[in-house]
């Protein structure tokens, strides 16, 4: 942690993390733990996780009302072609690595476009390095890149953050 994290930081937050490990405890102890045992632990934890986490973004609402309905369009139009592709007799399967460059600022919001893309159908986020995310996807006759920069948008809009303007977004 440096000087900036200690002045970013949340005890509220703090609280709730560890009322949250807590709790994780007290479940896995059976309703009777052992707090001098599990105390340690439980502030190891915490320790760790605050150091760890990203910088928390806040949602917008007017972004998550926006993104929900993008995300459940996508994830429905995504699933029907899987879906088509599976019971089609020849498979119209055309696999592929391709690596986007990414538009959003690092931290939070890039990790999240990561988790994002791979809970929609035919993506796989595959690995996410410096300002490019490597996606294996199912049919690379596709434009993915229309897909991504649409994601990158709603995303932007959901935490507020700005895209940075790059040419060329998809290359194999």
């Amino acid at each position: 942690m440096n000087a900036h994290d200690f002045a970013a930081f949340d005890s509220g937050s703090a609280l709730r993390r560890a009322a949250f490990l807590a709790l994780i405890w007290w479940a896995l102890a059976g309703g009777a733990p052992d707090w001098a045992f599990g105390a340690p632990f439980i502030a190891a934890a915490l320790a760790a996780s605050l150091i760890s986490a990203p910088r928390r973004q806040r949602l917008r609402l007017a972004g998550l009302a926006q993104f929900a309905p993008f995300f459940f369009w996508e994830s429905l139009r995504g699933g029907v072609d899987v879906a088509r592709r599976a019971l089609h007799p020849r498979r119209p399967l055309a696999p592929a690595l391709v690596t986007h460059r990414l538009r959003l600022p690092s931290g939070a919001a890039r990790v999240f476009l990561t988790n994002v893309v791979s809970l929609l159908p035919g993506t796989l986020s595959a690995e996410l390095a410096e300002d490019e995310l490597r996606l294996h996807v199912l049919d690379a006759r596709l434009d993915a890149s229309v897909m991504l920069r649409r994601v990158e948008a709603r995303i932007a809009a959901l935490l507020g953050v700005t895209l940075e303007t790059r040419a060329g977004d998809i290359h194999d």
